[in-house]
């Protein structure tokens, strides 16, 4: 420490002084020539020499001395440390090298983690010495005593361990800190020298290996030196002097006599020793003796010639050749193996005799077989097999995993080598028992005992194997997916499958599954792709590609439930395509669409169809019983106007009763097809809200669909009667109505979205709608015949209620005979009626057209009078529409009437305008039907006003209508007066006055108007003044009754009144009104206010 605490100077810098001034130098170098040899010898002398003193001198190259100052070196060749290589620093980056810094961080780290288990340690003692208590301060009192118990101690014991850990601990990082911070650059040369070294050790280390292993792969290349001189010599004398010649006779060759008596013999000898004492194994009792050896043949294995060379039963049998009895396998054996073979057996045969032979040849029969399969194995997987099958090694077995890229569990077949003894054979057959080739079979992981492999050892083929056994796994899953799919409901006539053989277990491919799809003329074939174990759909389709993926995709999918799905995919596909071709969108499905169609559904679809509201939609569930057709509510449904709409909710599904579709044929999901189906739904869809409505109004049973057409709909006529006007609602129709749909009618652009059309066909009761049969005009909405039948058109958005559009059609009709009548009551001429419009001549060269709103269309009906020049009543025209869009029955009546009743009048008027034109003193203001006024604008007089009212007088239900003409406003003065007082005292024909004014009836007011205008010009022509003030209106009598009543019959002659409502020759038919006319136009007063005269 206090070396390493001395100045700005290291330790070594001043040992390298020392050795300078010393006289320490490197002199005696090397000669030029071994220079580069003896440098790393020089470089650790110097690091001993140096290290003697603790201290070593380090550079970047060799390390060398100096002496003296002026840096001289001896010789030339001689080297500087400022000229040696830079050390290679490649060792800081390596993972081995850390810095200080995270040596001291994990030393804080250990402290903070030793810290932590000392506390747990300390509160793990738990202290039972009472407390004390302490001062303020924090000192005790002197008669306080300190904690001396055991467990006190103990946790002081522990903080004071740990405390004196963590200080030596870190007086040794403070101690290295202090050293590194000194000397770092001396450190890393040195550790860039030891990684010098090290690194040339390591090259001398395997260059010396290198060298060795060279040496040893050179000696099979060596050849041996030619020995042509005794090549020549053999070559021309047959033989070399330099072998000696012993002096031995050569042996006598045998002669062919001599060499067949010596087979003959062998063969002898063998028959007898085998007959009589060997003892052959059961598996070699299938011999042959000839040419001097015995063959031992055992089939599907080997057959192995044997000889002896002497007589003696207890000599040993001779190994001569071996041939194997199975393919493939070699012909002939090569001499390694065949002198390995020989050698073996020999041995064999002079221990265990023929047993051991046999049993040494067997075992190597089998197990070269095993290797035939094993190279069989490798041969396929560099085919067509790469990477679809795994091979496993073990000792005297095969393992081979086929399918290894689908997903689940593995399957793979174990061929080996087994003893062949079971747990039920005895000892004495245990004894006997002979090891064989044995296969097992594992499924999924499991091993497969029910069935039973059987494969030909004779002809080794192990594509030939792995086709059986996959062409079983294969069958074994399609039969599952079959069965499963026969217990499905309608799933039985849909699936086959070819009749399962041997052949067929051999090839895999032929083992498939044949789906045919309902209502359409294909099957699809499924199987399983023998090599990858994959699932194979064809023909290749949308639907048959999703399958696929799906079957290939898990190893738990429900084979069943997608092949099922697969087939109502297929059907779904081809709808969708029809569909889209006549223009239906499907919507997408919402989570709530399985609870509305029903058990066995598979695949659902949705179609918007063109033309109908958006409340509505036809649905079509698949299973594998067929398609069932739907009519389906919607709720809340948001239209995106994109391919795909999204249901919030479906109210309810119907389903279809007759959807006009064949059941198993090929042509019921073309698009003619759809749209049966789509005019069936059309009136299911109707049904289904007409049976709501009726429902609603406890009803429902009433309701009937025809047995034959699903189109027709029959229903009683008192659903259809109007309720709202019991005086006028007897049945007019035979009870039972037919109502025909004939779809949706898109030509129409009346409405937003294009209606559907019905038809409805009733028959009339006899006596009924007399005038709509005889006046009303056949068009393409309404049809009559002359047996009483009546054809109604109605158009109706989709979907909506009908019962109300029936329901006013039928009324409309009513109504309509009901004007006809009123029509031909009062003498008028019909030119055209229908429901839509009436036409009818009301006076000579004037009628009327009448436009009736529509269904659904606006409430109010409109009239034109022509001509439309000229005519009196377009003066009111706006007074009489009004009054006939009045929701009452006798509304027409009243407004036929007043044609009649006003038209006098109203010729009048236009007489007196014209006749006041220049001078516009006169102004006719109309206030209602019945209630008119003119005024007067005279000089000297002011404005004078005159008020025309119709005024009926009823007894015995018989009305008799007349014009009263009184005069309201200021009176005249009296000279004036006296003129106007004589015209209301006077009377004519057709008129009467009454004293303060006049009545006369139709053929009277004309005459009566042109007096009172006489009348008016002669006291205007007076220039009389009126009054300063007015002087209320005041009606005063004529006297008695009786003078009236003269008077009258005077003027108007005998009216007598027919309490049986006949017409007389000189009322209108107005004066038959059984009720009052309406009054309008004067305030407080009701549109049907009368004011009675009685007598």
């Amino acid at each position: 420490m206090d070396e390493l605490a001395l100045g700005n100077q290291s330790p070594l810098k001043r040992k390298r002084s020392e050795m300078e001034e010393n006289g320490v130098t490197s002199s005696a170098l090397p000669s030029a020539g071994n220079a580069t040899a003896t440098t790393s010898k020089m470089a650790s002398d110097q690091v001993k020499a140096a290290g003697a003193d603790g201290h070593v001198t380090t550079t970047g190259g060799p390390i060398t001395s100096t002496k003296g100052n002026d840096g001289a070196r001896p010789g030339p060749t001689s080297s500087t440390l400022e000229d040696a290589p830079a050390l290679d620093e490649a060792w800081k980056t390596t993972p081995e090298a850390k810095s200080l810094g995270i040596l001291i961080d994990r030393m804080a780290q250990q402290a903070y983690m030793d810290l932590n288990t000392a506390v747990d340690r300390m509160v793990a003692l738990q202290d039972d010495s009472p407390a004390t208590s302490a001062q303020v301060n924090g000192l005790t009192s002197p008669s306080v005593q300190f904690d001396t118990s055991e467990r006190s101690l103990q946790k002081k014991t522990i903080l004071l361990d740990y405390a004196s850990d963590q200080r030596d601990r870190f007086t040794k990082t403070l101690v290295l800190t202090d050293w590194a911070g000194h000397n770092a650059d001396e450190i890393a040369k040195v550790h860039g020298l030891r990684a010098f070294q090290t690194e040339q050790d390591t090259a001398y280390k395997m260059a010396h290996d290198a060298i060795g292993i060279m040496k040893n792969k050179a000696a099979y290349f060596k050849v041996p030196a030619p020995n042509i001189e005794g090549a020549m010599e053999v070559l021309s004398t047959g033989g070399l002097s330099s072998v000696p010649d012993l002096g031995y006779l050569p042996k006598k060759k045998m002669t062919a006599k001599e060499l067949l008596r010596m087979l003959q013999d062998m063969n002898v000898a063998l028959s007898t020793r085998i007959m009589l004492n060997d003892e052959l194994p059961p598996q070699m009792s299938n011999y042959s003796i000839a040419n001097g050896r015995v063959t031992f043949r055992v089939a599907g294995e080997f057959e192995v010639d044997l000889t002896i060379a002497d007589e003696e039963p207890s000599s040993q049998y001779y190994f001569i050749d071996l041939r194997l009895l199975f393919s493939p396998s070699p012909g002939t054996l090569n001499e390694q193996l065949r002198s390995h073979i020989e050698l073996t057996t020999n041995g064999s045969l002079a221990t265990q005799g023929l047993k051991g032979c046999y049993d040494y040849l067997h075992n190597f029969v089998l197990t070269h077989k095993v290797n035939v399969l094993r190279d069989q194995v490798y041969e396929l997987i560099r085919g067509k097999w790469f990477d679809c099958i795994k091979v496993e090694s073990l000792h005297r077995s095969l393992v081979v995993q086929y399918w290894v890229g689908v997903p689940g569990p593995k399957n793979w077949i174990e061929i080996g080598i087994v003893s062949g003894k079971t747990p039920k054979m005895n000892a004495v057959a245990a004894k006997k028992a002979t090891p064989r080739l044995a296969v097992r079979w594992f499924r999924d992981g499991q091993e497969v005992l029910d069935e039973k492999l059987e494969f030909v050892w004779e002809e080794l083929d192990m594509a030939a194997c792995l086709m059986k056994v996959i062409g079983k796994h294969c069958c074994r899953k399609l039969f599952a997916a079959l069965n499963g799919l026969r217990v499905l409901p309608g799933g039985a006539p849909l699936v086959t499958m070819p009749d399962i053989t041997r052949e067929t277990f051999e090839d895999a491919d032929k083992v498939k599954l044949s789906l045919k799809l309902p209502n359409i003329d294909q099957s699809v074939s499924v199987r399983l792709e023998p090599v990858t174990g994959r699932f194979v759909i064809t023909p290749i389709s949308e639907a048959t590609a999703r399958s696929q993926q799906i079957l290939n995709s898990s190893p738990n999918v429900d084979v069943t439930r997608v092949l099922a799905n697969l087939i109502c995919s297929a059907v779904q596909i081809r709808v969708l395509k029809q569909a889209e071709m006549i223009g239906w969108r499907p919507l997408r499905p919402t989570p709530d669409i399985k609870n509305h169609f029903g058990a066995n559904v598979l695949q659902r679809t949705i179609f918007s169809v063109p033309g109908w509201s958006e409340d509505w939609a036809l649905g079509i569930s698949f299973g594998l019983v067929g398609e069932r057709w739907w009519i389906v509510q919607l709720k809340d449904r948001v239209a995106t106007g994109v391919a795909h709409a999204h249901l919030k909710e479906m109210g309810a599904a119907y389903e279809l009763l007759r959807p006009g579709l064949e059941p198993r044929g090929q042509n019921s999901l073309l698009s003619p097809a759809l749209l049966e189906i789509e005019r069936s739904a059309v009136v299911q869809a109707s049904y289904t809200t007409l049976k709501q409505q009726l429902r609603d109004q406890q009803l429902e049973s009433s309701l009937e669909m025809d047995s034959k057409d699903a189109s027709i709909i029959y229903l009683p006529f008192s659903t259809l009667a109007p309720s709202n006007r019991s005086k006028h609602s007897e049945a007019w129709l035979e009870d039972r109505i037919q109502l025909i749909h004939h779809g949706i009618d898109e030509e129409d652009t009346n409405m937003a979205r294009a209606p559907v059309e019905m038809e409805i066909k009733a028959s009339l009761k006899p006596g009924k709608m007399t005038q709509l049969q005889k006046y009303l005009e056949p068009t393409p909405d309404i049809k009559t015949n002359p047996t009483g039948g009546l054809s109604l058109r109605l158009r109706a958005p989709f979907g909506q209620p009908v019962l109300e559009s029936l329901q006013a059609q039928f009324h409309s009709l009513a109504l309509l005979d009901h004007r006809l009548a009123v029509v031909k009551q009062l003498d008028y001429t019909i030119i055209a009626a229908d429901l839509e419009k009436l036409h009818f001549t009301y006076a000579a060269g004037m009628s009327v057209h009448l436009a009736f709103p529509l269904t659904g269309a606006s409430p109010e009906t409109t009239m034109n009078f022509i001509p439309s020049q000229g005519n009196p009543h377009q003066r009111i025209q706006v007074l009489l529409q009004k009054h006939l869009n009045l929701d009452t029955w006798n509304a027409f009546e009243t407004f036929a009437q007043s044609l009649k009743l006003t038209l006098p009048l109203l010729h009048s008027f236009d007489r007196l305008q014209l006749a006041h034109a220049a001078s516009q003193s006169l102004v006719v203001s109309c206030r209602g039907i019945t209630s008119y006024q003119l005024d007067y604008s005279l000089p000297g007089l002011g404005r004078q006003c005159f008020a025309i009212r119709a005024r009926m007088k009823a007894k015995d239900e018989v009305g008799v209508v007349r014009w009263q003409i009184q005069q309201k406003g200021p009176l005249m003065p009296e000279g004036s007066r006296e003129a106007l007082s004589a015209l209301w005292s006077s009377g004519a024909k057709g008129w009467f006055g009454l004293g303060v004014g006049a009545v006369a009836d139709g053929e009277g007011v004309g005459d009566l108007l042109g007096k009172l205008d006489g009348v008016m010009r002669g006291i205007g022509n007076s220039g009389m003044t009126a009054p300063a003030l007015p002087v209320e209106e005041k009606e005063e009598g004529m006297g008695s009754v009786e003078a009236q009543k003269r008077l009258r019959e005077k003027a108007l002659g005998p009216q007598p009144i027919n309490p049986a409502g006949q017409k007389t020759n000189k009322l209108p038919p107005a004066a038959q009104l059984k009720q009052p006319l309406p009054q309008q136009g004067k305030p407080g007063m009701q549109q049907h206010d009368v004011i009675m005269l009685d007598d």
